[in-house]
Protein backbone atom coordinates (compact mmCIF):
# COMPACT_ATOMS: atom_id res chain seq x y z
CA UNK A 1 0.00 0.00 0.00
CA UNK A 2 2.85 2.73 0.85
CA UNK A 3 5.04 1.58 -2.92
CA UNK A 4 1.34 2.21 -4.29
CA UNK A 5 0.85 6.16 -2.45
CA UNK A 6 5.01 6.77 -3.24
CA UNK A 7 4.62 5.77 -7.18
CA UNK A 8 1.02 7.64 -7.53
CA UNK A 9 2.76 10.92 -5.57
CA UNK A 10 5.77 10.23 -8.05
CA UNK A 11 3.34 10.03 -10.79
CA UNK A 12 1.72 13.11 -10.22
CA UNK A 13 4.64 15.03 -9.66
CA UNK A 14 6.09 13.78 -12.95
CA UNK A 15 2.52 15.73 -14.67
CA UNK A 16 2.90 18.77 -12.67
CA UNK A 17 6.13 19.27 -14.45
CA UNK A 18 4.87 18.63 -18.07
CA UNK A 19 4.06 22.06 -19.75
CA UNK A 20 0.49 22.56 -20.76
CA UNK A 21 0.81 24.24 -24.07
CA UNK A 22 -3.16 25.59 -23.89
CA UNK A 23 -1.83 26.90 -21.21
CA UNK A 24 1.56 29.07 -22.30
CA UNK A 25 0.72 32.42 -22.73
CA UNK A 26 1.54 33.77 -26.07
CA UNK A 27 4.12 36.60 -26.56
CA UNK A 28 2.62 39.95 -27.84
CA UNK A 29 4.22 42.25 -30.97
CA UNK A 30 4.67 45.77 -29.45
CA UNK A 31 6.70 47.22 -32.30
CA UNK A 32 7.47 46.13 -35.89
CA UNK A 33 10.51 48.33 -36.57
CA UNK A 34 12.97 48.99 -40.10
CA UNK A 35 16.67 49.30 -39.89
CA UNK A 36 19.29 49.89 -42.48
CA UNK A 37 17.03 51.48 -45.23
CA UNK A 38 19.01 53.96 -47.32
CA UNK A 39 16.89 54.39 -50.78
CA UNK A 40 13.98 51.87 -49.75
CA UNK A 41 10.52 53.31 -49.20
CA UNK A 42 9.49 52.35 -45.30
CA UNK A 43 6.26 52.64 -46.15
CA UNK A 44 6.27 50.30 -49.69
CA UNK A 45 8.47 47.41 -47.51
CA UNK A 46 5.19 47.31 -45.14
CA UNK A 47 2.75 46.51 -47.52
CA UNK A 48 4.93 42.97 -47.53
CA UNK A 49 4.98 42.43 -43.73
CA UNK A 50 1.87 40.43 -42.20
CA UNK A 51 3.08 40.28 -38.82
CA UNK A 52 1.49 43.60 -37.06
CA UNK A 53 1.62 45.27 -33.64
CA UNK A 54 -0.97 43.55 -31.58
CA UNK A 55 -0.26 40.17 -32.85
CA UNK A 56 1.15 37.10 -31.15
CA UNK A 57 4.63 36.65 -32.24
CA UNK A 58 4.58 33.80 -34.71
CA UNK A 59 8.52 32.62 -35.70
CA UNK A 60 7.33 31.14 -38.64
CA UNK A 61 5.19 34.47 -40.39
CA UNK A 62 8.18 36.72 -39.47
CA UNK A 63 10.37 33.93 -41.62
CA UNK A 64 7.81 34.40 -44.49
CA UNK A 65 7.81 38.27 -43.99
CA UNK A 66 11.65 38.23 -44.46
CA UNK A 67 11.87 36.00 -47.31
CA UNK A 68 9.12 38.18 -48.98
CA UNK A 69 11.11 41.33 -48.31
CA UNK A 70 14.44 39.81 -49.90
CA UNK A 71 12.79 39.10 -52.84
CA UNK A 72 12.04 43.08 -53.48
CA UNK A 73 14.55 44.42 -56.07
CA UNK A 74 17.43 46.20 -54.18
CA UNK A 75 17.24 44.08 -50.98
CA UNK A 76 20.26 41.48 -50.18
CA UNK A 77 19.51 40.22 -47.17
CA UNK A 78 17.10 40.91 -43.92
CA UNK A 79 18.45 39.84 -40.49
CA UNK A 80 15.36 39.21 -37.73
CA UNK A 81 15.93 41.31 -34.31
CA UNK A 82 13.58 39.91 -31.48
CA UNK A 83 14.36 42.25 -28.28
CA UNK A 84 12.05 41.00 -25.35
CA UNK A 85 10.36 42.63 -23.07
CA UNK A 86 8.47 42.32 -19.61
CA UNK A 87 5.01 41.04 -19.32
CA UNK A 88 5.10 38.79 -22.53
CA UNK A 89 6.05 41.24 -25.46
CA UNK A 90 8.35 41.97 -27.62
CA UNK A 91 9.87 44.22 -30.35
CA UNK A 92 10.99 43.40 -33.83
CA UNK A 93 13.23 44.88 -36.37
CA UNK A 94 13.68 43.78 -39.51
CA UNK A 95 17.54 44.79 -40.21
CA UNK A 96 17.85 45.73 -43.96
CA UNK A 97 21.25 45.24 -46.30
CA UNK A 98 20.60 46.96 -49.13
CA UNK A 99 22.43 46.33 -52.92
CA UNK A 100 23.31 49.04 -55.08
CA UNK A 101 20.52 48.95 -57.96
CA UNK A 102 21.35 52.12 -60.22
CA UNK A 103 23.93 50.13 -62.36
CA UNK A 104 25.51 50.97 -66.20
CA UNK A 105 25.11 49.16 -69.18
CA UNK A 106 27.94 48.80 -71.12
CA UNK A 107 28.82 46.43 -73.75
CA UNK A 108 31.73 46.62 -76.90
CA UNK A 109 32.33 44.21 -79.13
CA UNK A 110 32.47 42.48 -82.75
CA UNK A 111 34.04 39.97 -85.51
CA UNK A 112 34.83 40.76 -88.93
CA UNK A 113 32.86 43.55 -90.51
CA UNK A 114 30.90 44.31 -87.37
CA UNK A 115 31.78 45.96 -84.55
CA UNK A 116 28.83 47.20 -82.14
CA UNK A 117 28.75 49.11 -78.89
CA UNK A 118 26.07 49.60 -75.99
CA UNK A 119 25.52 52.26 -73.41
CA UNK A 120 22.23 52.69 -71.12
CA UNK A 121 21.80 53.06 -67.51
CA UNK A 122 19.52 50.92 -65.42
CA UNK A 123 17.91 51.09 -61.77
CA UNK A 124 16.27 48.03 -60.49
CA UNK A 125 14.70 50.34 -57.19
CA UNK A 126 13.36 53.20 -58.79
CA UNK A 127 11.79 55.54 -56.54
CA UNK A 128 12.54 52.63 -53.80
CA UNK A 129 9.17 51.10 -54.50
CA UNK A 130 11.39 48.11 -56.55
CA UNK A 131 10.42 49.01 -59.57
CA UNK A 132 13.09 48.58 -62.78
CA UNK A 133 13.65 51.40 -65.27
CA UNK A 134 16.43 51.13 -67.72
CA UNK A 135 16.98 52.34 -71.14
CA UNK A 136 20.28 51.99 -73.22
CA UNK A 137 21.25 53.13 -76.93
CA UNK A 138 23.32 49.79 -78.82
CA UNK A 139 24.82 50.68 -82.68
CA UNK A 140 25.41 47.81 -84.44
CA UNK A 141 27.85 47.88 -87.43
CA UNK A 142 26.10 51.44 -87.64
CA UNK A 143 22.69 50.40 -87.52
CA UNK A 144 20.60 52.11 -83.93
CA UNK A 145 19.12 49.59 -81.55
CA UNK A 146 17.52 50.43 -78.52
CA UNK A 147 15.15 49.84 -75.17
CA UNK A 148 13.04 51.64 -72.51
CA UNK A 149 11.48 49.31 -70.16
CA UNK A 150 9.47 50.21 -66.96
CA UNK A 151 8.56 47.20 -64.70
CA UNK A 152 6.47 47.96 -61.60
CA UNK A 153 5.91 44.65 -60.11
CA UNK A 154 3.61 45.42 -57.40
CA UNK A 155 1.48 48.38 -57.45
CA UNK A 156 1.46 50.67 -54.10
CA UNK A 157 2.32 46.74 -52.85
CA UNK A 158 -0.48 45.11 -53.66
CA UNK A 159 -0.63 41.82 -56.02
CA UNK A 160 -1.20 43.58 -59.37
CA UNK A 161 1.32 44.84 -61.20
CA UNK A 162 2.22 46.10 -65.09
CA UNK A 163 4.92 46.30 -67.41
CA UNK A 164 6.31 48.52 -70.18
CA UNK A 165 8.56 47.67 -73.28
CA UNK A 166 9.55 49.62 -76.22
CA UNK A 167 12.57 48.61 -77.70
CA UNK A 168 14.18 48.34 -81.53
CA UNK A 169 16.41 45.48 -82.62
CA UNK A 170 18.77 45.79 -86.11
CA UNK A 171 21.26 43.68 -87.41
CA UNK A 172 22.52 42.48 -90.70
CA UNK A 173 21.33 38.89 -91.58
CA UNK A 174 22.18 36.56 -94.19
CA UNK A 175 19.18 35.07 -96.02
CA UNK A 176 19.87 31.50 -97.59
CA UNK A 177 18.23 30.92 -101.13
CA UNK A 178 19.01 28.40 -103.10
CA UNK A 179 20.60 30.40 -105.94
CA UNK A 180 22.49 32.42 -103.09
CA UNK A 181 22.95 33.88 -99.72
CA UNK A 182 21.52 37.33 -99.80
CA UNK A 183 22.22 39.84 -97.01
CA UNK A 184 19.75 41.85 -95.59
CA UNK A 185 19.33 44.74 -93.05
CA UNK A 186 16.62 43.57 -90.67
CA UNK A 187 15.01 45.35 -87.92
CA UNK A 188 12.71 44.70 -85.92
CA UNK A 189 10.35 47.46 -83.75
CA UNK A 190 8.39 46.45 -81.29
CA UNK A 191 6.13 47.96 -78.13
CA UNK A 192 4.27 46.18 -75.78
CA UNK A 193 2.61 45.81 -72.04
CA UNK A 194 2.04 42.92 -69.90
CA UNK A 195 -0.44 42.41 -66.99
CA UNK A 196 0.86 41.11 -63.52
CA UNK A 197 -0.59 39.06 -61.22
CA UNK A 198 0.50 37.96 -57.89
CA UNK A 199 -1.49 34.78 -56.30
CA UNK A 200 -0.25 34.28 -52.92
CA UNK A 201 3.29 34.12 -51.40
CA UNK A 202 4.59 31.80 -54.81
CA UNK A 203 2.37 32.43 -57.52
CA UNK A 204 2.29 34.66 -60.43
CA UNK A 205 0.54 34.95 -63.38
CA UNK A 206 1.14 36.89 -66.57
CA UNK A 207 -0.46 37.77 -69.43
CA UNK A 208 0.97 40.43 -72.29
CA UNK A 209 0.52 41.73 -75.95
CA UNK A 210 3.41 42.83 -78.14
CA UNK A 211 3.18 44.13 -81.38
CA UNK A 212 6.34 44.50 -83.62
CA UNK A 213 7.09 45.44 -87.17
CA UNK A 214 9.63 43.20 -89.08
CA UNK A 215 11.52 44.96 -92.21
CA UNK A 216 14.04 43.46 -94.42
CA UNK A 217 15.62 45.62 -96.77
CA UNK A 218 17.97 43.84 -98.98
CA UNK A 219 21.81 45.43 -98.38
CA UNK A 220 23.58 44.20 -101.61
CA UNK A 221 22.88 44.58 -105.20
CA UNK A 222 24.48 42.85 -108.56
CA UNK A 223 24.24 44.82 -111.68
CA UNK A 224 24.23 41.75 -114.03
CA UNK A 225 22.70 39.01 -111.78
CA UNK A 226 19.83 39.77 -109.94
CA UNK A 227 20.05 38.35 -106.24
CA UNK A 228 17.02 36.20 -105.16
CA UNK A 229 14.67 37.51 -102.50
CA UNK A 230 12.18 40.71 -102.50
CA UNK A 231 14.21 43.58 -102.19
CA UNK A 232 12.08 45.18 -99.07
CA UNK A 233 9.33 43.04 -97.09
CA UNK A 234 7.42 44.37 -94.00
CA UNK A 235 5.79 42.25 -91.50
CA UNK A 236 3.23 43.55 -88.73
CA UNK A 237 2.68 40.95 -86.34
CA UNK A 238 0.90 40.31 -82.73
CA UNK A 239 2.32 38.50 -80.04
CA UNK A 240 0.06 37.58 -77.35
CA UNK A 241 1.42 36.22 -74.22
CA UNK A 242 0.70 34.17 -71.05
CA UNK A 243 3.02 32.93 -68.02
CA UNK A 244 2.67 31.44 -64.73
CA UNK A 245 5.13 30.37 -62.45
CA UNK A 246 5.99 29.11 -58.94
CA UNK A 247 8.36 30.50 -56.69
CA UNK A 248 9.58 28.32 -53.82
CA UNK A 249 13.20 29.76 -53.48
CA UNK A 250 14.93 31.04 -50.36
CA UNK A 251 17.04 33.65 -50.44
CA UNK A 252 20.61 34.64 -48.83
CA UNK A 253 22.20 37.26 -50.70
CA UNK A 254 23.43 35.82 -54.52
CA UNK A 255 22.82 32.21 -52.76
CA UNK A 256 19.59 30.44 -53.25
CA UNK A 257 17.96 27.38 -51.92
CA UNK A 258 14.63 25.48 -52.95
CA UNK A 259 12.79 25.39 -56.33
CA UNK A 260 11.46 27.35 -59.21
CA UNK A 261 9.24 26.60 -62.38
CA UNK A 262 7.41 28.42 -65.24
CA UNK A 263 5.42 28.02 -67.83
CA UNK A 264 5.01 29.92 -70.68
CA UNK A 265 2.34 29.47 -73.84
CA UNK A 266 2.69 32.40 -76.68
CA UNK A 267 0.48 33.44 -80.23
CA UNK A 268 2.33 35.10 -83.16
CA UNK A 269 -0.28 36.37 -85.73
CA UNK A 270 0.87 37.48 -88.79
CA UNK A 271 -1.26 40.44 -90.30
CA UNK A 272 -0.57 40.20 -93.98
CA UNK A 273 -1.54 36.49 -94.23
CA UNK A 274 -3.49 35.64 -91.53
CA UNK A 275 -0.94 33.12 -90.24
CA UNK A 276 -0.30 31.60 -86.86
CA UNK A 277 2.58 30.50 -84.66
CA UNK A 278 2.23 28.93 -81.11
CA UNK A 279 5.01 27.58 -79.32
CA UNK A 280 5.09 26.58 -75.67
CA UNK A 281 8.40 26.77 -72.65
CA UNK A 282 8.86 24.85 -69.53
CA UNK A 283 11.66 25.76 -67.41
CA UNK A 284 12.27 24.26 -63.52
CA UNK A 285 15.11 24.80 -61.71
CA UNK A 286 16.18 23.36 -58.38
CA UNK A 287 18.91 24.78 -55.90
CA UNK A 288 20.89 22.95 -53.08
CA UNK A 289 23.33 24.84 -50.42
CA UNK A 290 25.80 21.69 -49.29
CA UNK A 291 27.58 24.60 -47.45
CA UNK A 292 27.24 28.49 -46.79
CA UNK A 293 29.27 29.21 -49.31
CA UNK A 294 28.27 27.16 -52.36
CA UNK A 295 25.45 26.85 -54.77
CA UNK A 296 24.27 23.57 -56.66
CA UNK A 297 21.42 24.53 -59.51
CA UNK A 298 20.04 21.62 -62.02
CA UNK A 299 17.98 23.21 -64.83
CA UNK A 300 15.60 21.30 -66.61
Amino acid sequence: MRQSCLFLSLLILLISQIPVFGQVNDLTITAVEFSGLKKANEAYLRNFVETAVGQPFRPTQVQEDRQQLIRIPGIGNVTILVDTIADERVSLEFAVDEQRTLLPIVGLGGVTDNFWFQLGLAEYNFRGRGQTLLGYFMSNNGIPNGQIYYRNERVKGQPWGYAIDIRRIGAPEPLFFPEATVNYLYTNTSSGITGIRHIGFNNKIELGANFFLEEYIKDEEREFSPLPGPDQLSLRKLLVRLSYETNHLVYDYFYRGGSYWRAIGQSVYTFKDNSRFFSLFFEGIRYWRPYRTANIAVRL
